[in-house]
């Protein structure tokens, strides 16, 4: 079967498209600054001396904590105070 669609069309298209997927992401990411989830922690990030977690929406949320770390494997609430393209920001609350 031959193809209709030239090369140039499809990496337009994709391009348009993923564009618009990043526009629905950063608004959905937004929209959860403030809010408070209860995440899994997967570690740390000795660099930025943030804690990595994920929420139950299986977003990454990397946070600090002002007393303590929690364990890895173990739940954390944490306040968002930031959004990024690709992930949120908090502080654990106690």
């Amino acid at each position: 079967m031959i193809d209709s669609i030239a090369d140039d069309e499809k990496s337009k298209r994709l391009q348009i498209l993923q564009e618009r997927q990043r526009e629905i992401q950063r608004a959905s990411y937004e929209k959860r600054v403030g809010q408070i989830y209860e995440v899994m922690v997967e570690g740390k990030n000795e660099v930025r001396g943030q804690i990595i977690g994920r929420t139950s929406q299986n977003i990454t949320l990397n946070f600090t904590a002002q007393h303590g770390e929690p364990e890895v494997g173990s739940y954390a609430k944490v306040l968002v105070t930031k959004s990024f393209p690709n992930s949120l920001v908090g502080e654990l609350v106690q």
